[in-house]
């Protein structure tokens, strides 16, 4: 009669009524719940639909088709490359960490969730499984947190000698104790919190005895939560959410200082979202201005995904066309006139493990399409095959441009765009986050030289923009170590920045302008350059060619030339 499962048809008061020792525990009358006394989340929902959010202010262009409305009991086909068997949440929730753990995404002991675990492991599917250790001398009361923990595996002890044998010997990830152990026992429940917290486990209390004597002891023992029993709230699903919540944080601590360290509270928040999501297959866009730390935030999310394989790069802007496409997608002997051998292309290499694609704003309409259908059907062909390959690759794209901007002026498919967005990270300029400075002047030291700064210069590196970013204050760090003092003053750190600043392509070219010669030919590029100093150059002196010529220090030839090309244009655009 104690069973809760005997009294499903029996209305909520009675079947509380019959079963009083569970209610005991706050568990009478709840309803049928998920792991851990968490709502079954919904059966797998569009990837696209939940969790493909857009950037803000993202539309999707005028020709684009309206999405039909989603009947709330309507069954649904799975959309176009939808992620299989991921659960998220319905459109407009955000789950907690736990919600992730229930619907199948993280695996115990192997998340940032859990100092000490090895990262986050590829979602396989299976349900998460906790490693939990019930003390309670209650059999009754046993066989109730037997079902709430169901999917969990779960150990009893049901009195104190038993209870400090199997703290010892194992590894819980959450232990529940009940302080009285016996009808004649002391609270002898309290001496076995401290066992168990320093063993690193979520340590709480649930017992009969809520006195504040007793809540206060067990708090400076070093219990996590103390419940009473009795409670009418969902305990255990609460219990689990803020275990992982909390295990979770300081492994996201761990990543901020030692591989992506930064003390922005707003980067901090979203680059631990992405964390969240690092064990699945779930894409990630990284948008920021060079040198903000877009690739290593990438590798960051490698790792922490569990992937033991590597991390394939490329940089689309850094190669043509023709051979961006070779490079994904590989090719087959004799596809064309150099190929020798076969090759495998980033796509197949990333098979399992993580493609990262930077700069991917620069690809053209045509390979935004190819990639788009390997994406979407996890298949491809090479260069001159007969057979498609198939790699289930995590992709992970940055850029520095709008894509906002490329979607309107047509340079951006919008159905590309809603497959690489995912989870979206935006990188600040290291100017809006002066506080990471020193910090990372720290660490970039770490193991060599240790620099010091005068007051007068810290307040200098702080007034600096940094136009490069991290990258920029990698280089500092490396002229500041490499030079004769270690204390620097003002006078040698204004001459430092005043070397980068005109290193730096940044200082005239600037990243846009590259991305357009690397679009055409350089002599194309460098034709329009001169022509449009030459225009600007006209229009100051009145259209005077000779004081033009002085101006620019110029050949007439090539001032004509440049003429020439204009007119040219001007003819052609009429004609048109």
């Amino acid at each position: 009669m104690g069973d809760a499962r005997a009294h499903r048809g029996v209305p909520r008061r009675a079947a509380a009524a019959a079963c009083a020792p569970q209610e005991a525990y706050g568990f009478a009358g709840a309803p049928r719940r998920g792991l851990g006394g968490l709502p079954r989340l919904p059966g797998p929902r569009a990837a696209s639909e939940a969790q493909y959010l857009p950037l803000p202010g993202a539309q999707p262009p005028a020709s684009a088709p309206a999405p039909a409305p989603d009947h709330p009991h309507a069954p649904r086909a799975r959309l176009a490359g939808e992620l299989p068997g991921l659960r998220t949440p319905r459109a407009g929730r955000t789950p907690d960490a736990a919600s992730y753990v229930f619907g199948g995404v993280l695996t115990p002991r192997q998340g940032p969730a859990f100092p000490g675990g090895t990262g986050r492991k590829k979602n396989d599917g299976a349900r998460a499984r906790l490693s939990i250790l019930v003390v309670e001398d209650d059999p009754l009361a046993r066989r109730v947190l037997r079902e709430r923990l169901d999917g969990h595996r779960v150990e009893f002890a049901a009195d104190a000698k038993a209870a400090r044998a199997r703290i010892a010997a194992g590894d819980h990830d959450i232990c529940f104790i009940d302080l009285k152990l016996g009808p004649a026992d002391r609270c002898s429940g309290l001496a076995l919190i401290p066992l168990a917290s320093n063993r690193g486990a979520y340590t709480v209390v649930m017992s009969g005895h809520d006195s504040e004597r007793h809540v206060e002891r067990a708090y400076d023992l070093g219990c996590d939560d103390f419940y009473a029993k009795g409670g009418t709230e969902d305990n255990v699903g609460a219990v689990l959410a803020r275990c992982l919540g909390k295990r979770e944080a300081a492994a996201n601590e761990r990543v901020f200082e030692e591989r992506f360290l930064t003390r922005d509270a707003e980067t901090r928040a979203q680059v631990a979202a992405a964390l969240r999501y690092a064990a699945t297959e779930l894409p990630v866009l990284i948008l920021g201005p060079s040198g903000t730390g877009k690739t290593s935030l990438a590798r960051v999310l490698h790792e922490q995904s569990g992937r033991a394989g590597e991390f394939v790069a490329i940089n689309c802007s850094a190669v043509g066309e023709e051979l961006l496409e070779a490079e994904l997608f590989g090719w087959r002997k004799g596809a064309f006139t150099s190929a020798d051998e076969s090759r495998k292309g980033k796509l197949l290499l990333a098979d399992q493990e993580t493609l990262f694609l930077d700069e991917i704003g620069s690809m053209s309409l045509k390979m935004q399409a190819k990639l788009l259908k390997a994406v979407e059907e996890r298949s491809f062909y090479p260069l001159g095959a007969e057979r498609p390959e198939t790699s289930r690759f995590r992709l992970i794209s940055a850029t520095l441009e709008d894509l906002q901007g490329l979607i309107q002026s047509g340079r951006l498919r919008f159905d590309f765009y809603q497959r690489i967005h995912g989870v979206t990270v935006r990188l600040k300029p290291l100017a809006r986050r002066r506080g990471d400075l020193l910090p990372l002047i720290r660490a970039l030291t770490r193991g060599r030289r240790r620099l010091s700064f005068t007051p007068e210069a810290k307040r200098l590196l702080l007034a600096h923009d940094w136009p490069g970013n991290v990258r920029e204050l990698k280089k500092l760090v490396e002229l500041l170590a490499a030079g004769e003092q270690g204390r620097i003053g003002p006078e040698t750190l204004a001459k430092l920045l005043k070397t980068l600043e005109l290193e730096s392509g940044e200082a005239f070219v600037t990243e846009a302008q590259y991305r357009e010669v690397l679009r055409r030919e350089l002599k194309g590029a460098v034709e329009s350059f001169v022509d449009e100093i030459v225009l600007r150059s006209l229009e100051e002196n009145g259209g005077k060619k000779t004081k033009v010529l002085a101006a620019l220090k110029i050949a007439t030839r090539l001032l004509y030339a440049s003429l020439k090309r204009q007119a040219g244009r001007t003819n052609g655009g009429a004609g048109a």
